[in-house]
Formats: structure tokens, C-alpha cells, sequence
């Protein structure tokens, strides 16, 4: 039987299973926030999510090409590790900066959701 994910409003007795296209599998430990209650959410914190994670999805595949590139080639320079800590770096930043974003769109459906 496939995972489902409930929303994580308390009370709310909606769940969503895996869609074609999910970037990543449902696991433990997951959120989502159900149509229903994502409405809830200010708009401001909703764009702020969006770009903090769109951010955080440039930053990871810029680390990601650069990492490949490093392990194809056989003599690397010195700057293009430092590089590669300065993305790695601002990666991690942006990665904190997209997760408090949706700590705050949650923050915010649940306190709406239940009437806080």
C-alpha cells in the first residue's frame, strides 16, 4: 500500500498520495498543507516561500553541475573548490531561509485553520 501524507492542520482529515511528477517521495516526517487550508495563508508569506524555495533550487543545481564537473575533470584548480564552498555555502543559507518560509506559511494555516 502507498504512503499518504496528511495535511498538518490538526483535525483536518485530508490526505494526498504520490503524483506523477513529485520531486521528491513521500517519507516520514513530511508536510503539506491542504488546498483547502493553504487559502489561509497571507499572500505575502506564500510568495515568500515560493522565491526562498526557487532560490534555494537554482543554488542546488548550480552545486550539483559544478559538483559533476569536479569529479569529470582530472586537474581542477584551486579557486573552483573555494567556488564550490561559496555556493555550498549560500546553498545551506537559502536552504534555512526556505525552511523557516514554510515554517511560517504552516505557522500560519494552523493557526487559521483551528481559529487561534
Amino acid at each position: 500500500m502507498t504512503a499518504r501524507l496528511p495535511c498538518c492542520v490538526p483535525f483536518c482529515r485530508r490526505t494526498r498520495g504520490p503524483r506523477k511528477g513529485d520531486r521528491y517521495p513521500i517519507e516520514e516526517g513530511m508536510d503539506w498543507i491542504c488546498a483547502t487550508h493553504w487559502r489561509l495563508v497571507h499572500p505575502a508569506a506564500k510568495r515568500l516561500q515560493k522565491r526562498a524555495t526557487a532560490a534555494f533550487d537554482r543554488l542546488d543545481e548550480k552545486h550539483d553541475a559544478m559538483q559533476r564537473l569536479g569529479h569529470s575533470l582530472d586537474i581542477v584548480s584551486p579557486t573552483f573548490y573555494d567556488e564550490l564552498h561559496k555556493v555550498a555555502y549560500r546553498r545551506e543559507l537559502k536552504l534555512r531561509q526556505a525552511r523557516r518560509a514554510w515554517e511560517r506559511c504552516k505557522r500560519q494555516a494552523i493557526e487559521r485553520g483551528t481559529g487561534i
